[in-house]
């Protein structure tokens, strides 16, 4: 398969446990999840948390963008493509009626998830049913070393190509951002969000007011969390309802890994409390619809 080749995979829940309904019985339709993996992200690392939702009775949907999409800056527009091919595949299958959830994993998955963001603001009719979006180890402005960082993880290779290539492919980066600021001006560069240093300013502003649960360490040696601190603040003053929960300890994207419990149980209760929302607002909307 070639390395720009769109691929995604859907797994439908096999059963689900009388203990594990709940999620089920507050709506008629399975939620579906949508899951966004990391930059080098394996589809086997990504399958564990799809196992998480299917457990619970949801439908997920995994992509991971692939890196060269990511990191080559002439071939992040076809991540655009990429998302609209999502969007009509979902739409063909009718799970866009479903009550839809977004996981995005670090920067990678949060530009992914900017891009559809962005894709279904310019739409003239809502069709999808978003009700919340979980963000894991993101959104982070990235300093020059962390995107490097990040570079370094995903090139093969011996120590020095990697510290060779990332270092120039950062610098790239840099200086193209830079470039598109001073000749098209910084309106025309915000509104690309498929730029992957800036993922961060791009979706401070997202109109969607669905609800938004942060999952983030101070021990995250890629994505520092202080700038996720801030992007919550931003989110709080544009009146989205957000839940935060900060570890002492777990590594860039290891939460579940470190702290499973606590990870899952976080996972759980917000779909609970987004789709009990969604279910009072549809109750109390058919009660005026009667009188």
């Amino acid at each position: 398969m070639d390395a720009y080749d769109f691929e995604f995979l859907v797994s439908f829940p096999s059963s689900v446990p009388s203990s594990n309904t709940l999620i089920c019985k507050l709506n008629e339709k399975e939620p579906v999840v949508i899951l966004f993996g990391w930059l080098g992200c394996a589809d086997r690392y990504l399958t564990k948390y799809g196992n998480l939702y299917e457990k619970y009775g949801c439908i997920t949907v995994r992509y991971t963008p692939p890196v060269q999409c990511v990191l080559n800056m002439s071939a992040q527009k076809l991540l655009y493509q990429h998302a609209l091919k999502l969007i009509a595949f979902l739409e063909d299958i009718g799970l866009e009626k479903h009550p839809v959830f977004f996981h995005v994993f670090s920067n990678t998955g949060t530009m992914m998830y900017g891009i559809i963001s962005d894709l279904l603001k310019k739409r003239k009719t809502v069709s999808f049913q978003v009700q919340g979006c979980i963000y894991d180890s993101a959104p982070a402005k990235l300093s020059f070393f962390g995107i490097a960082k990040s570079i370094i993880s995903v090139t093969p290779g011996n120590i020095f190509y990697k510290y060779f290539i990332s270092f120039f492919s950062t610098l790239f980066m840099y200086m193209y951002s830079c470039a598109l600021s001073v000749w098209l001006g910084q309106k025309i560069l915000d509104k690309q969000p498929y730029h992957y240093n800036r993922v961060w300013d791009n979706l401070i502003d997202e109109p969607g007011k669905h609800p938004q649960l942060f999952l983030f360490s101070k021990a995250d040696d890629l994505c520092p969390y202080k700038t996720i601190e801030d992007f919550i603040q931003w989110r709080k003053k544009h009146g989205v309802d957000v839940t935060s929960v900060l570890w002492e300890d777990s590594k860039h994207v290891r939460h579940l890994e470190e702290h499973e419990e606590d990870y899952t149980s976080h996972i759980v209760n917000f779909l609970e409390h987004c789709l009990s929302h969604q279910r009072e607002m549809c109750i109390e909307k058919k009660a005026d619809e009667d009188d």
